[in-house]
């Protein structure tokens, strides 16, 4: 899992959110419950799931171990020209 650390949203790539979807199947919690674990609301948690919106690092952190993962994050260094 890969995020760029920041204090704005992250939105999770389409292999993330589904790694993200088929952990919180694989704990057989719906989306209602992880939504409640993680203490935000289910139409939110949708959308992060399906990558549709970011949560903050410290938000993702929570609702990822809810489902049994954690983010990894790693500084990518580009040449400027």
């Amino acid at each position: 899992m890969s995020a760029t650390k920041s204090s704005g949203p992250t939105l999770l790539g389409p292999a993330d959110a589904a790694r993200m979807r088929r952990a919180r199947l694989k704990e057989g919690l719906t989306l209602k419950q992880a939504a409640a674990a993680a203490g935000v609301s289910h139409p939110y948690w949708s959308a992060v799931e399906q990558g549709r919106k970011g949560a903050n690092l410290a938000r993702l952190r929570t609702m990822l171990a809810v489902v049994g993962l954690d983010v990894q994050c790693r500084i990518r260094l580009v040449r400027r020209r």
